[in-house]
Order: structure tokens, then sequence, then C-alpha cells
């Protein structure tokens, strides 16, 4: 684990439902890294895929490009699936509420 990731980690385990933390983009795309070898397209799906209840909502992440930052999104876990890993995709078809049922 990087040095990155191991701070924003920190932060993510210290983050209460409701709360939301600013990180610059090149650190949350360094902690959190896609493509080549990885089954990751995007580092958000990278990061989604690290943390614990990201499947039911529990984590949200959106991207500020103007002003150089990636927030994450401490939620309440909601009772529908809405985030599957991508080698899981096929598994899952997406409803038109954003939710996803297994095929």
């Amino acid at each position: 684990m990087n040095e990155y990731r191991e701070e924003i980690d920190h932060i993510c385990d210290n983050m209460k439902v409701g709360e939301c933390a600013a990180i610059s983009i090149g650190n949350f795309e360094k902690a959190y890294p896609c493509g080549f070898p990885s089954i990751y397209k995007t580092h958000e799906q990278a990061f989604l895929s690290s943390k614990i209840g990201s499947s039911f909502g529990a984590w949200h992440v959106e991207y500020f490009h103007e002003q150089g930052q990636v927030r994450i999104l401490r939620c309440k876990e909601g009772g529908k699936r809405v985030y599957v890993d991508p080698d899981r995709e096929h598994l899952f078809k997406r409803m038109p509420d954003g939710s996803l049922e297994r095929v």
C-alpha cells in the first residue's frame, strides 16, 4: 500500500455518515491506480472496490476538476446494490432507478 492510499484510508476510516473529504486529484489517482494490469477502468472503481459498503451506496466519489479535487462522501447504505466490481458487471443489469439487479 502506498503512502497516499494510507492517508486517504485513514481519513475515510474516521468519517461518519454525512461527512465529506476533499482530496487532491493527483493524490487520489496515485492512491487508487487503474488500467493495466488491474481490472479497474477508473480511479473511482479502484476506490469503491476497496471500501466496505460501497456496493450499497455507502461511499460516493465526485470529481471537481476546476478545484483540482476529488470529494469523497460517506453516505448511508441503502437497500439496493448500486456498485459492483468490473469483473462482475456482466452478472448484473442496471435498472431505471440506478440500482443493479442480478440477471
